[in-house]
C-alpha cells in the first residue's frame, strides 16, 4: 500500500535533466529577448522561451504520471489500468 509522502513525492517538481535543458533554452530565450531592438525579435524570442517552458513542463508532468503509475501498481487502481476499465 502506498502511504502519503510516497504520493507527495511523486508529484513534487522533477529536475531530470530533460526539464533543466528546457528551462535553461528558456532563459537563453528571454536573455536574447532583453537584449534585442526590434519588436518582432523580442515577440519572436519571447515566444520561443514561453513554448520551451510548456516543454519542460510536459515532461514534468509525464515524468509525475510515470511515478504515480509506478505507485499503484498492485493496488485495485493499477489493476483496473491493466483491464482497461
Amino acid at each position: 500500500m502506498t502511504n502519503g509522502d510516497e504520493y507527495a513525492n511523486a508529484l513534487e517538481t522533477d529536475a531530470s535533466p530533460r526539464v533543466q535543458k528546457c528551462l535553461d533554452r528558456a532563459e537563453y530565450c528571454e536573455r536574447a529577448a532583453s537584449i534585442l531592438t526590434s519588436p518582432k525579435a523580442i515577440a519572436t524570442f519571447l515566444r520561443a522561451a514561453r513554448s520551451w517552458r510548456e516543454i519542460g513542463e510536459r515532461y514534468r508532468l509525464m515524468a509525475t504520471v510515470g511515478r504515480i503509475h509506478q505507485l499503484c501498481r498492485g493496488t485495485e487502481y493499477g489493476d483496473r489500468d491493466e483491464t482497461g476499465d
